[in-house]
């Protein structure tokens, strides 16, 4: 096949894990091979020697699942809450007339706990092998993105009961609260009570602004508003999901972006790698040939440089690009220092992701071995490149320090024809330079590198669009048993509108509208808690977890904002569904002797 290079995988003896023992053994076993003559050109040592190379990326995803798991138990306990509040509030009359029977609220309390207490071992036995089989498949899944597999699943014996400790106390203490408050209600005002409490004289709402809405939205907005606890439960179960949407929504943007502005630094289409620098006037006159394919060339110089650490051990090599300090091709965006200069010689533009690996700041001296000359460099620089542990220089320092054995030559080149099949004209490019007597180390097109790059982040959006999906599946579900619950409050209110002409629509209108108020009035209550929100969640999820530098915009913010407004009225319209329907098949007969 005419291929040059050869690839060894070694494990080291001993410690196999530590990086130190892996570096000294690295050392001593480059040096036996080139004493024998073989030249070393790359090696790579992990940073964090034993842990998969995702593993940012599972940490970002299992963070925004774990915030999810903690929002879906807190919406699952308000929601029991919320039952045990209408229950209550439907069952006045009954408890008073216990009440005047002898019964003590003690026991009355007991048998409402009893109940609870069923609810929460019904929930364990259902969720606890549920949930072991949903883990087990996601975690199946998300390895499987990042090509590896699940041989084991076992959890600690601790995890299940911590699990089950928190599922049994927090939705008892939860509902304890109603059913105390319940229970405070005298025995008169039990009896008397009629299951229609009007406190609209307590809505501060302004007579011009009443006067404009319609009977029915009026009525819904004042419904709405009249439970003051359960609509600022509401309000708050949906802002929490609007938040968590527009933070995973503005992450998954913001991700976006930036491997878009990687990818819009390089003004190339094409580049290719040549084993020999010497070959430079070759190409440049192959390339000048053929203005119909190449509109615009430069060529660059590249290395590879063994990393020599300040205690003499090897460390990883790396890739070492040269070009002309003003290259049209190339123009990064800076984090810290500056870019390269004409004059300078041993100076070096690194990337974060270099510094995220290697124990260097900006302005640190930096030990490169080339071949048998070992060259000091300045790092003058950090860029932001997503995917890339680059190194570059200016292209006369380059041609001065670096040995003629060890540069090769690496041309990016702006095609002048554009096509929808690209990768026929990369192939014709190629087969005109071998045609030329160039050979050809190594080629890559800017889309495949778009492609490879987007790829490695598979795992990290998958998961982020997931929870956000699933976000809005759990926000919905929560409002629709929140609008179901309060139509069975106001069975007997319903009655009396039919009987006094209401027909199904106004029903369904009332109900509608009910639950599209609320979920408004969610959305407005996220628009003004979003900016911090995604600010700080871009900002944690891209230092702390990813370890890229993700820029906040204000253009991840809007189109969250919009997309979590969409499904907003989407969730007002599905959770008032099932509600409307049942509140408009009520018969008036059943809704007046309903107790």
């Amino acid at each position: 096949m005419g291929l040059e290079m050869n690839c060894i995988d070694y494990f080291v003896a001993g410690a196999y894990y530590d990086r130190d023992n892996i570096l000294q053994i690295t050392t001593e076993y480059i040096h036996l091979l080139e004493e024998n003559g073989y030249e070393v050109l790359f090696a790579n040592i992990s940073k964090t020697p034993g842990v998969s190379m995702h593993l940012e990326e599972y940490e970002g995803a299992l963070f925004i699942f774990q915030v999810f798991s903690l929002l879906a138990f807190i919406f699952g306990c308000l929601i029991m809450a919320s039952l045990f509040s209408t229950m209550l509030a439907g069952q006045v009359k009954q408890i008073g007339i216990l009440k005047s029977m002898g019964a003590r609220t003690g026991k009355i309390k007991f048998a409402y706990m009893g109940a609870a207490g069923i609810l929460i071992a019904f929930n364990l036995a259902v969720s606890l092998p549920l949930s072991v089989v949903i883990g087990r498949g996601l975690s199946a899944f998300f390895l499987r993105i990042g090509n590896m597999y699940l041989t084991r699943f076992d959890l600690s014996p601790v995890v299940y009961i911590l699990v089950t400790a928190a599922l049994v106390t927090v939705p008892l203490l939860l509902s304890y609260l109603p059913v105390r408050r319940g229970l405070a209600i005298g025995v008169k005002d039990a009896i008397n009570d009629y299951g229609i409490q009007v406190r609209i004289q307590e809505l501060k709402i302004p007579h011009r602004c009443l006067n404009r809405l319609s009977r029915p939205v009026l009525l819904s907005v004042r419904r709405a508003l009249e439970h003051r606890r359960r609509f600022i439960m509401n309000l708050m179960m949906l802002t929490l999901g609007g938040l968590l949407f527009v933070g995973i929504m503005g992450n998954i943007v913001s991700i976006n972006k930036a491997l878009s502005d990687n990818m819009e630094a390089r003004h190339f289409d094409y580049q290719f790698t040549s084993s020999h620098y010497k070959d430079m006037d070759k190409i440049k006159k192959a390339l000048d040939a053929n203005p119909e394919m190449v509109a615009y060339y430069e060529v660059w110089g590249e290395a590879t440089g063994k990393l020599i650490y300040p205690d003499g051990h090897t460390g990883n090599l790396y890739a070492l690009t040269a070009m002309d300090y003003n290259s049209k091709l190339f123009t990064p965006e800076m984090i810290e220092g500056r870019w390269l200069q004409a004059g300078d010689s041993n100076a070096i533009v690194v990337s974060f992701e270099f510094l995220n690996n290697e124990p260097y700041a900006l302005g640190d001296k930096v030990l490169f071995q080339f071949g048998s000359i070992t060259q000091e460099m300045t790092i003058v620089g950090i860029i932001k490149e997503i995917g890339s542990q680059s190194i570059y220089m200016e292209i006369k320092g380059f041609e001065t320090l670096i040995p003629p054995k060890a540069q090769r030559i690496s041309v990016p080149v702006k095609t002048a024809i554009q096509k929808r099949n690209m990768r026929r004209v990369y192939k014709d490019l190629e087969e005109y330079l071998s045609i030329s007597e160039i050979s050809i180390v190594q080629s890559e097109s800017k889309m495949e590198r778009y492609k490879i790059l987007k790829a490695h982040f598979t795992t990290t959006l998958t998961s982020f669009l997931t929870v956000a999906i699933l976000v809005v599946f759990v926000a919905g579900f929560g409002l629709a048993s929140a609008m179901n619950l309060q139509v069975s409050e106001r069975t007997r209110e319903i009655g009396i509108m039919k009987s006094m002409g209401a027909s199904n629509r106004q029903i369904k209108k009332i109900v509608r509208t009910e639950s599209t108020f609320v979920c408004l009035c969610s959305w407005l209550l996220s628009l003004l808690l979003a900016i911090p929100v995604l600010f700080l969640s871009i900002y944690y999820i891209g230092v702390y977890v990813l370890e890229i530098p993700l820029t906040s915009s204000w253009l991840a913010l809007i189109l969250s904002m919009l997309a979590w407004f969409v499904f907003t009225w989407f969730i007002g319209r599905f959770a008032s569904r099932s509600a409307g329907k049942r509140a408009a098949r009520m018969t008036v007969r059943r809704a007046i002797i309903q107790e």
